[in-house]
């Protein structure tokens, strides 16, 4: 332990960790984590895959998010490595970043989260709980907020959500796949489906269409006979 501090919503850790080489592990928290790897000669190397939505393996970056109650699988090359940390005390993050839907979209971007102001945040916390300096305990707890304003935001920009215009988004897309492959005797309906997406049931047809350029029976159809075959 390198260094540690105590905010009103979160319990914060700066560790030296010594990994196996190389490294495996499955971890499941009750409370999201935010972390931070601070950079060492010839950078971080490694996947995760969340359990989750059967989200895929991703690339770790320097900036990580694990959702409470979602397992993770990581693979890495093991080695010295310094992590701040940040477990957050579950209801002020969904106060906060309103987030609690993980889809296999979001989860992709929980491996390695890009944002300029997230990782100005998360290095002002570092140098505040290795250096405290007047007023620290306040300024601890106003850079914890302001990582979870920044989390928020970063899961509500465009890029961190692509979407076809007048479409359907990635996550709904997979979803309704997800749910077809599964599908075990009668097929879900099409209200199920929007229900899934959360959307009606007249713009799930017209926004799959658009984003599929097949219709959603068609695109049924054919899972059926895939599956026949």
């Amino acid at each position: 332990m390198e260094a540690a501090a105590i905010a009103s919503a979160a319990s914060i850790e700066l560790r030296r960790y010594d990994f196996p080489r190389p490294n495996e592990m499955w971890e499941l928290d009750d409370e999201p984590i935010f972390s931070m790897s601070l950079p060492r000669p010839g950078g971080v190397h490694g996947t995760v895959r969340y359990e989750a939505g059967a989200a895929p393996a991703q690339k770790v970056g320097e900036m990580m998010l694990r959702p409470a109650n979602v397992r993770m699988h990581s693979v890495g090359e093991g080695g010295v490595l310094s992590i701040l940390r940040c477990r957050f005390q579950n209801d002020a993050f969904a106060a906060v970043t309103r987030l609690a839907d993980w889809d296999p979209e979001r989860l992709k971007k929980c491996a390695a989260l890009q944002s300029a102001p997230l990782s100005d945040a998360a290095k002002r916390l570092r140098r505040e709980i290795v250096n405290p300096g007047f007023g620290g305990a306040l300024a601890i707890d106003s850079y914890v907020n302001l990582i979870l304003v920044e989390i928020g935001r970063a899961f509500r920009s465009r890029k961190m959500n692509p979407r076809v215009k007048g479409g359907l988004a990635p996550w709904q897309l997979a979803r309704i796949d997800e749910r077809l492959r599964v599908a075990d005797g009668a097929w879900p309906s099409v209200a199920e489906l929007a229900a899934e997406c959360r959307v009606s049931r007249s713009h799930l047809s017209r926004a799959f269409a658009e984003s599929h350029g097949a219709t959603l029976a068609d695109h049924a159809a054919a899972l059926r006979v895939a599956r026949a075959k």
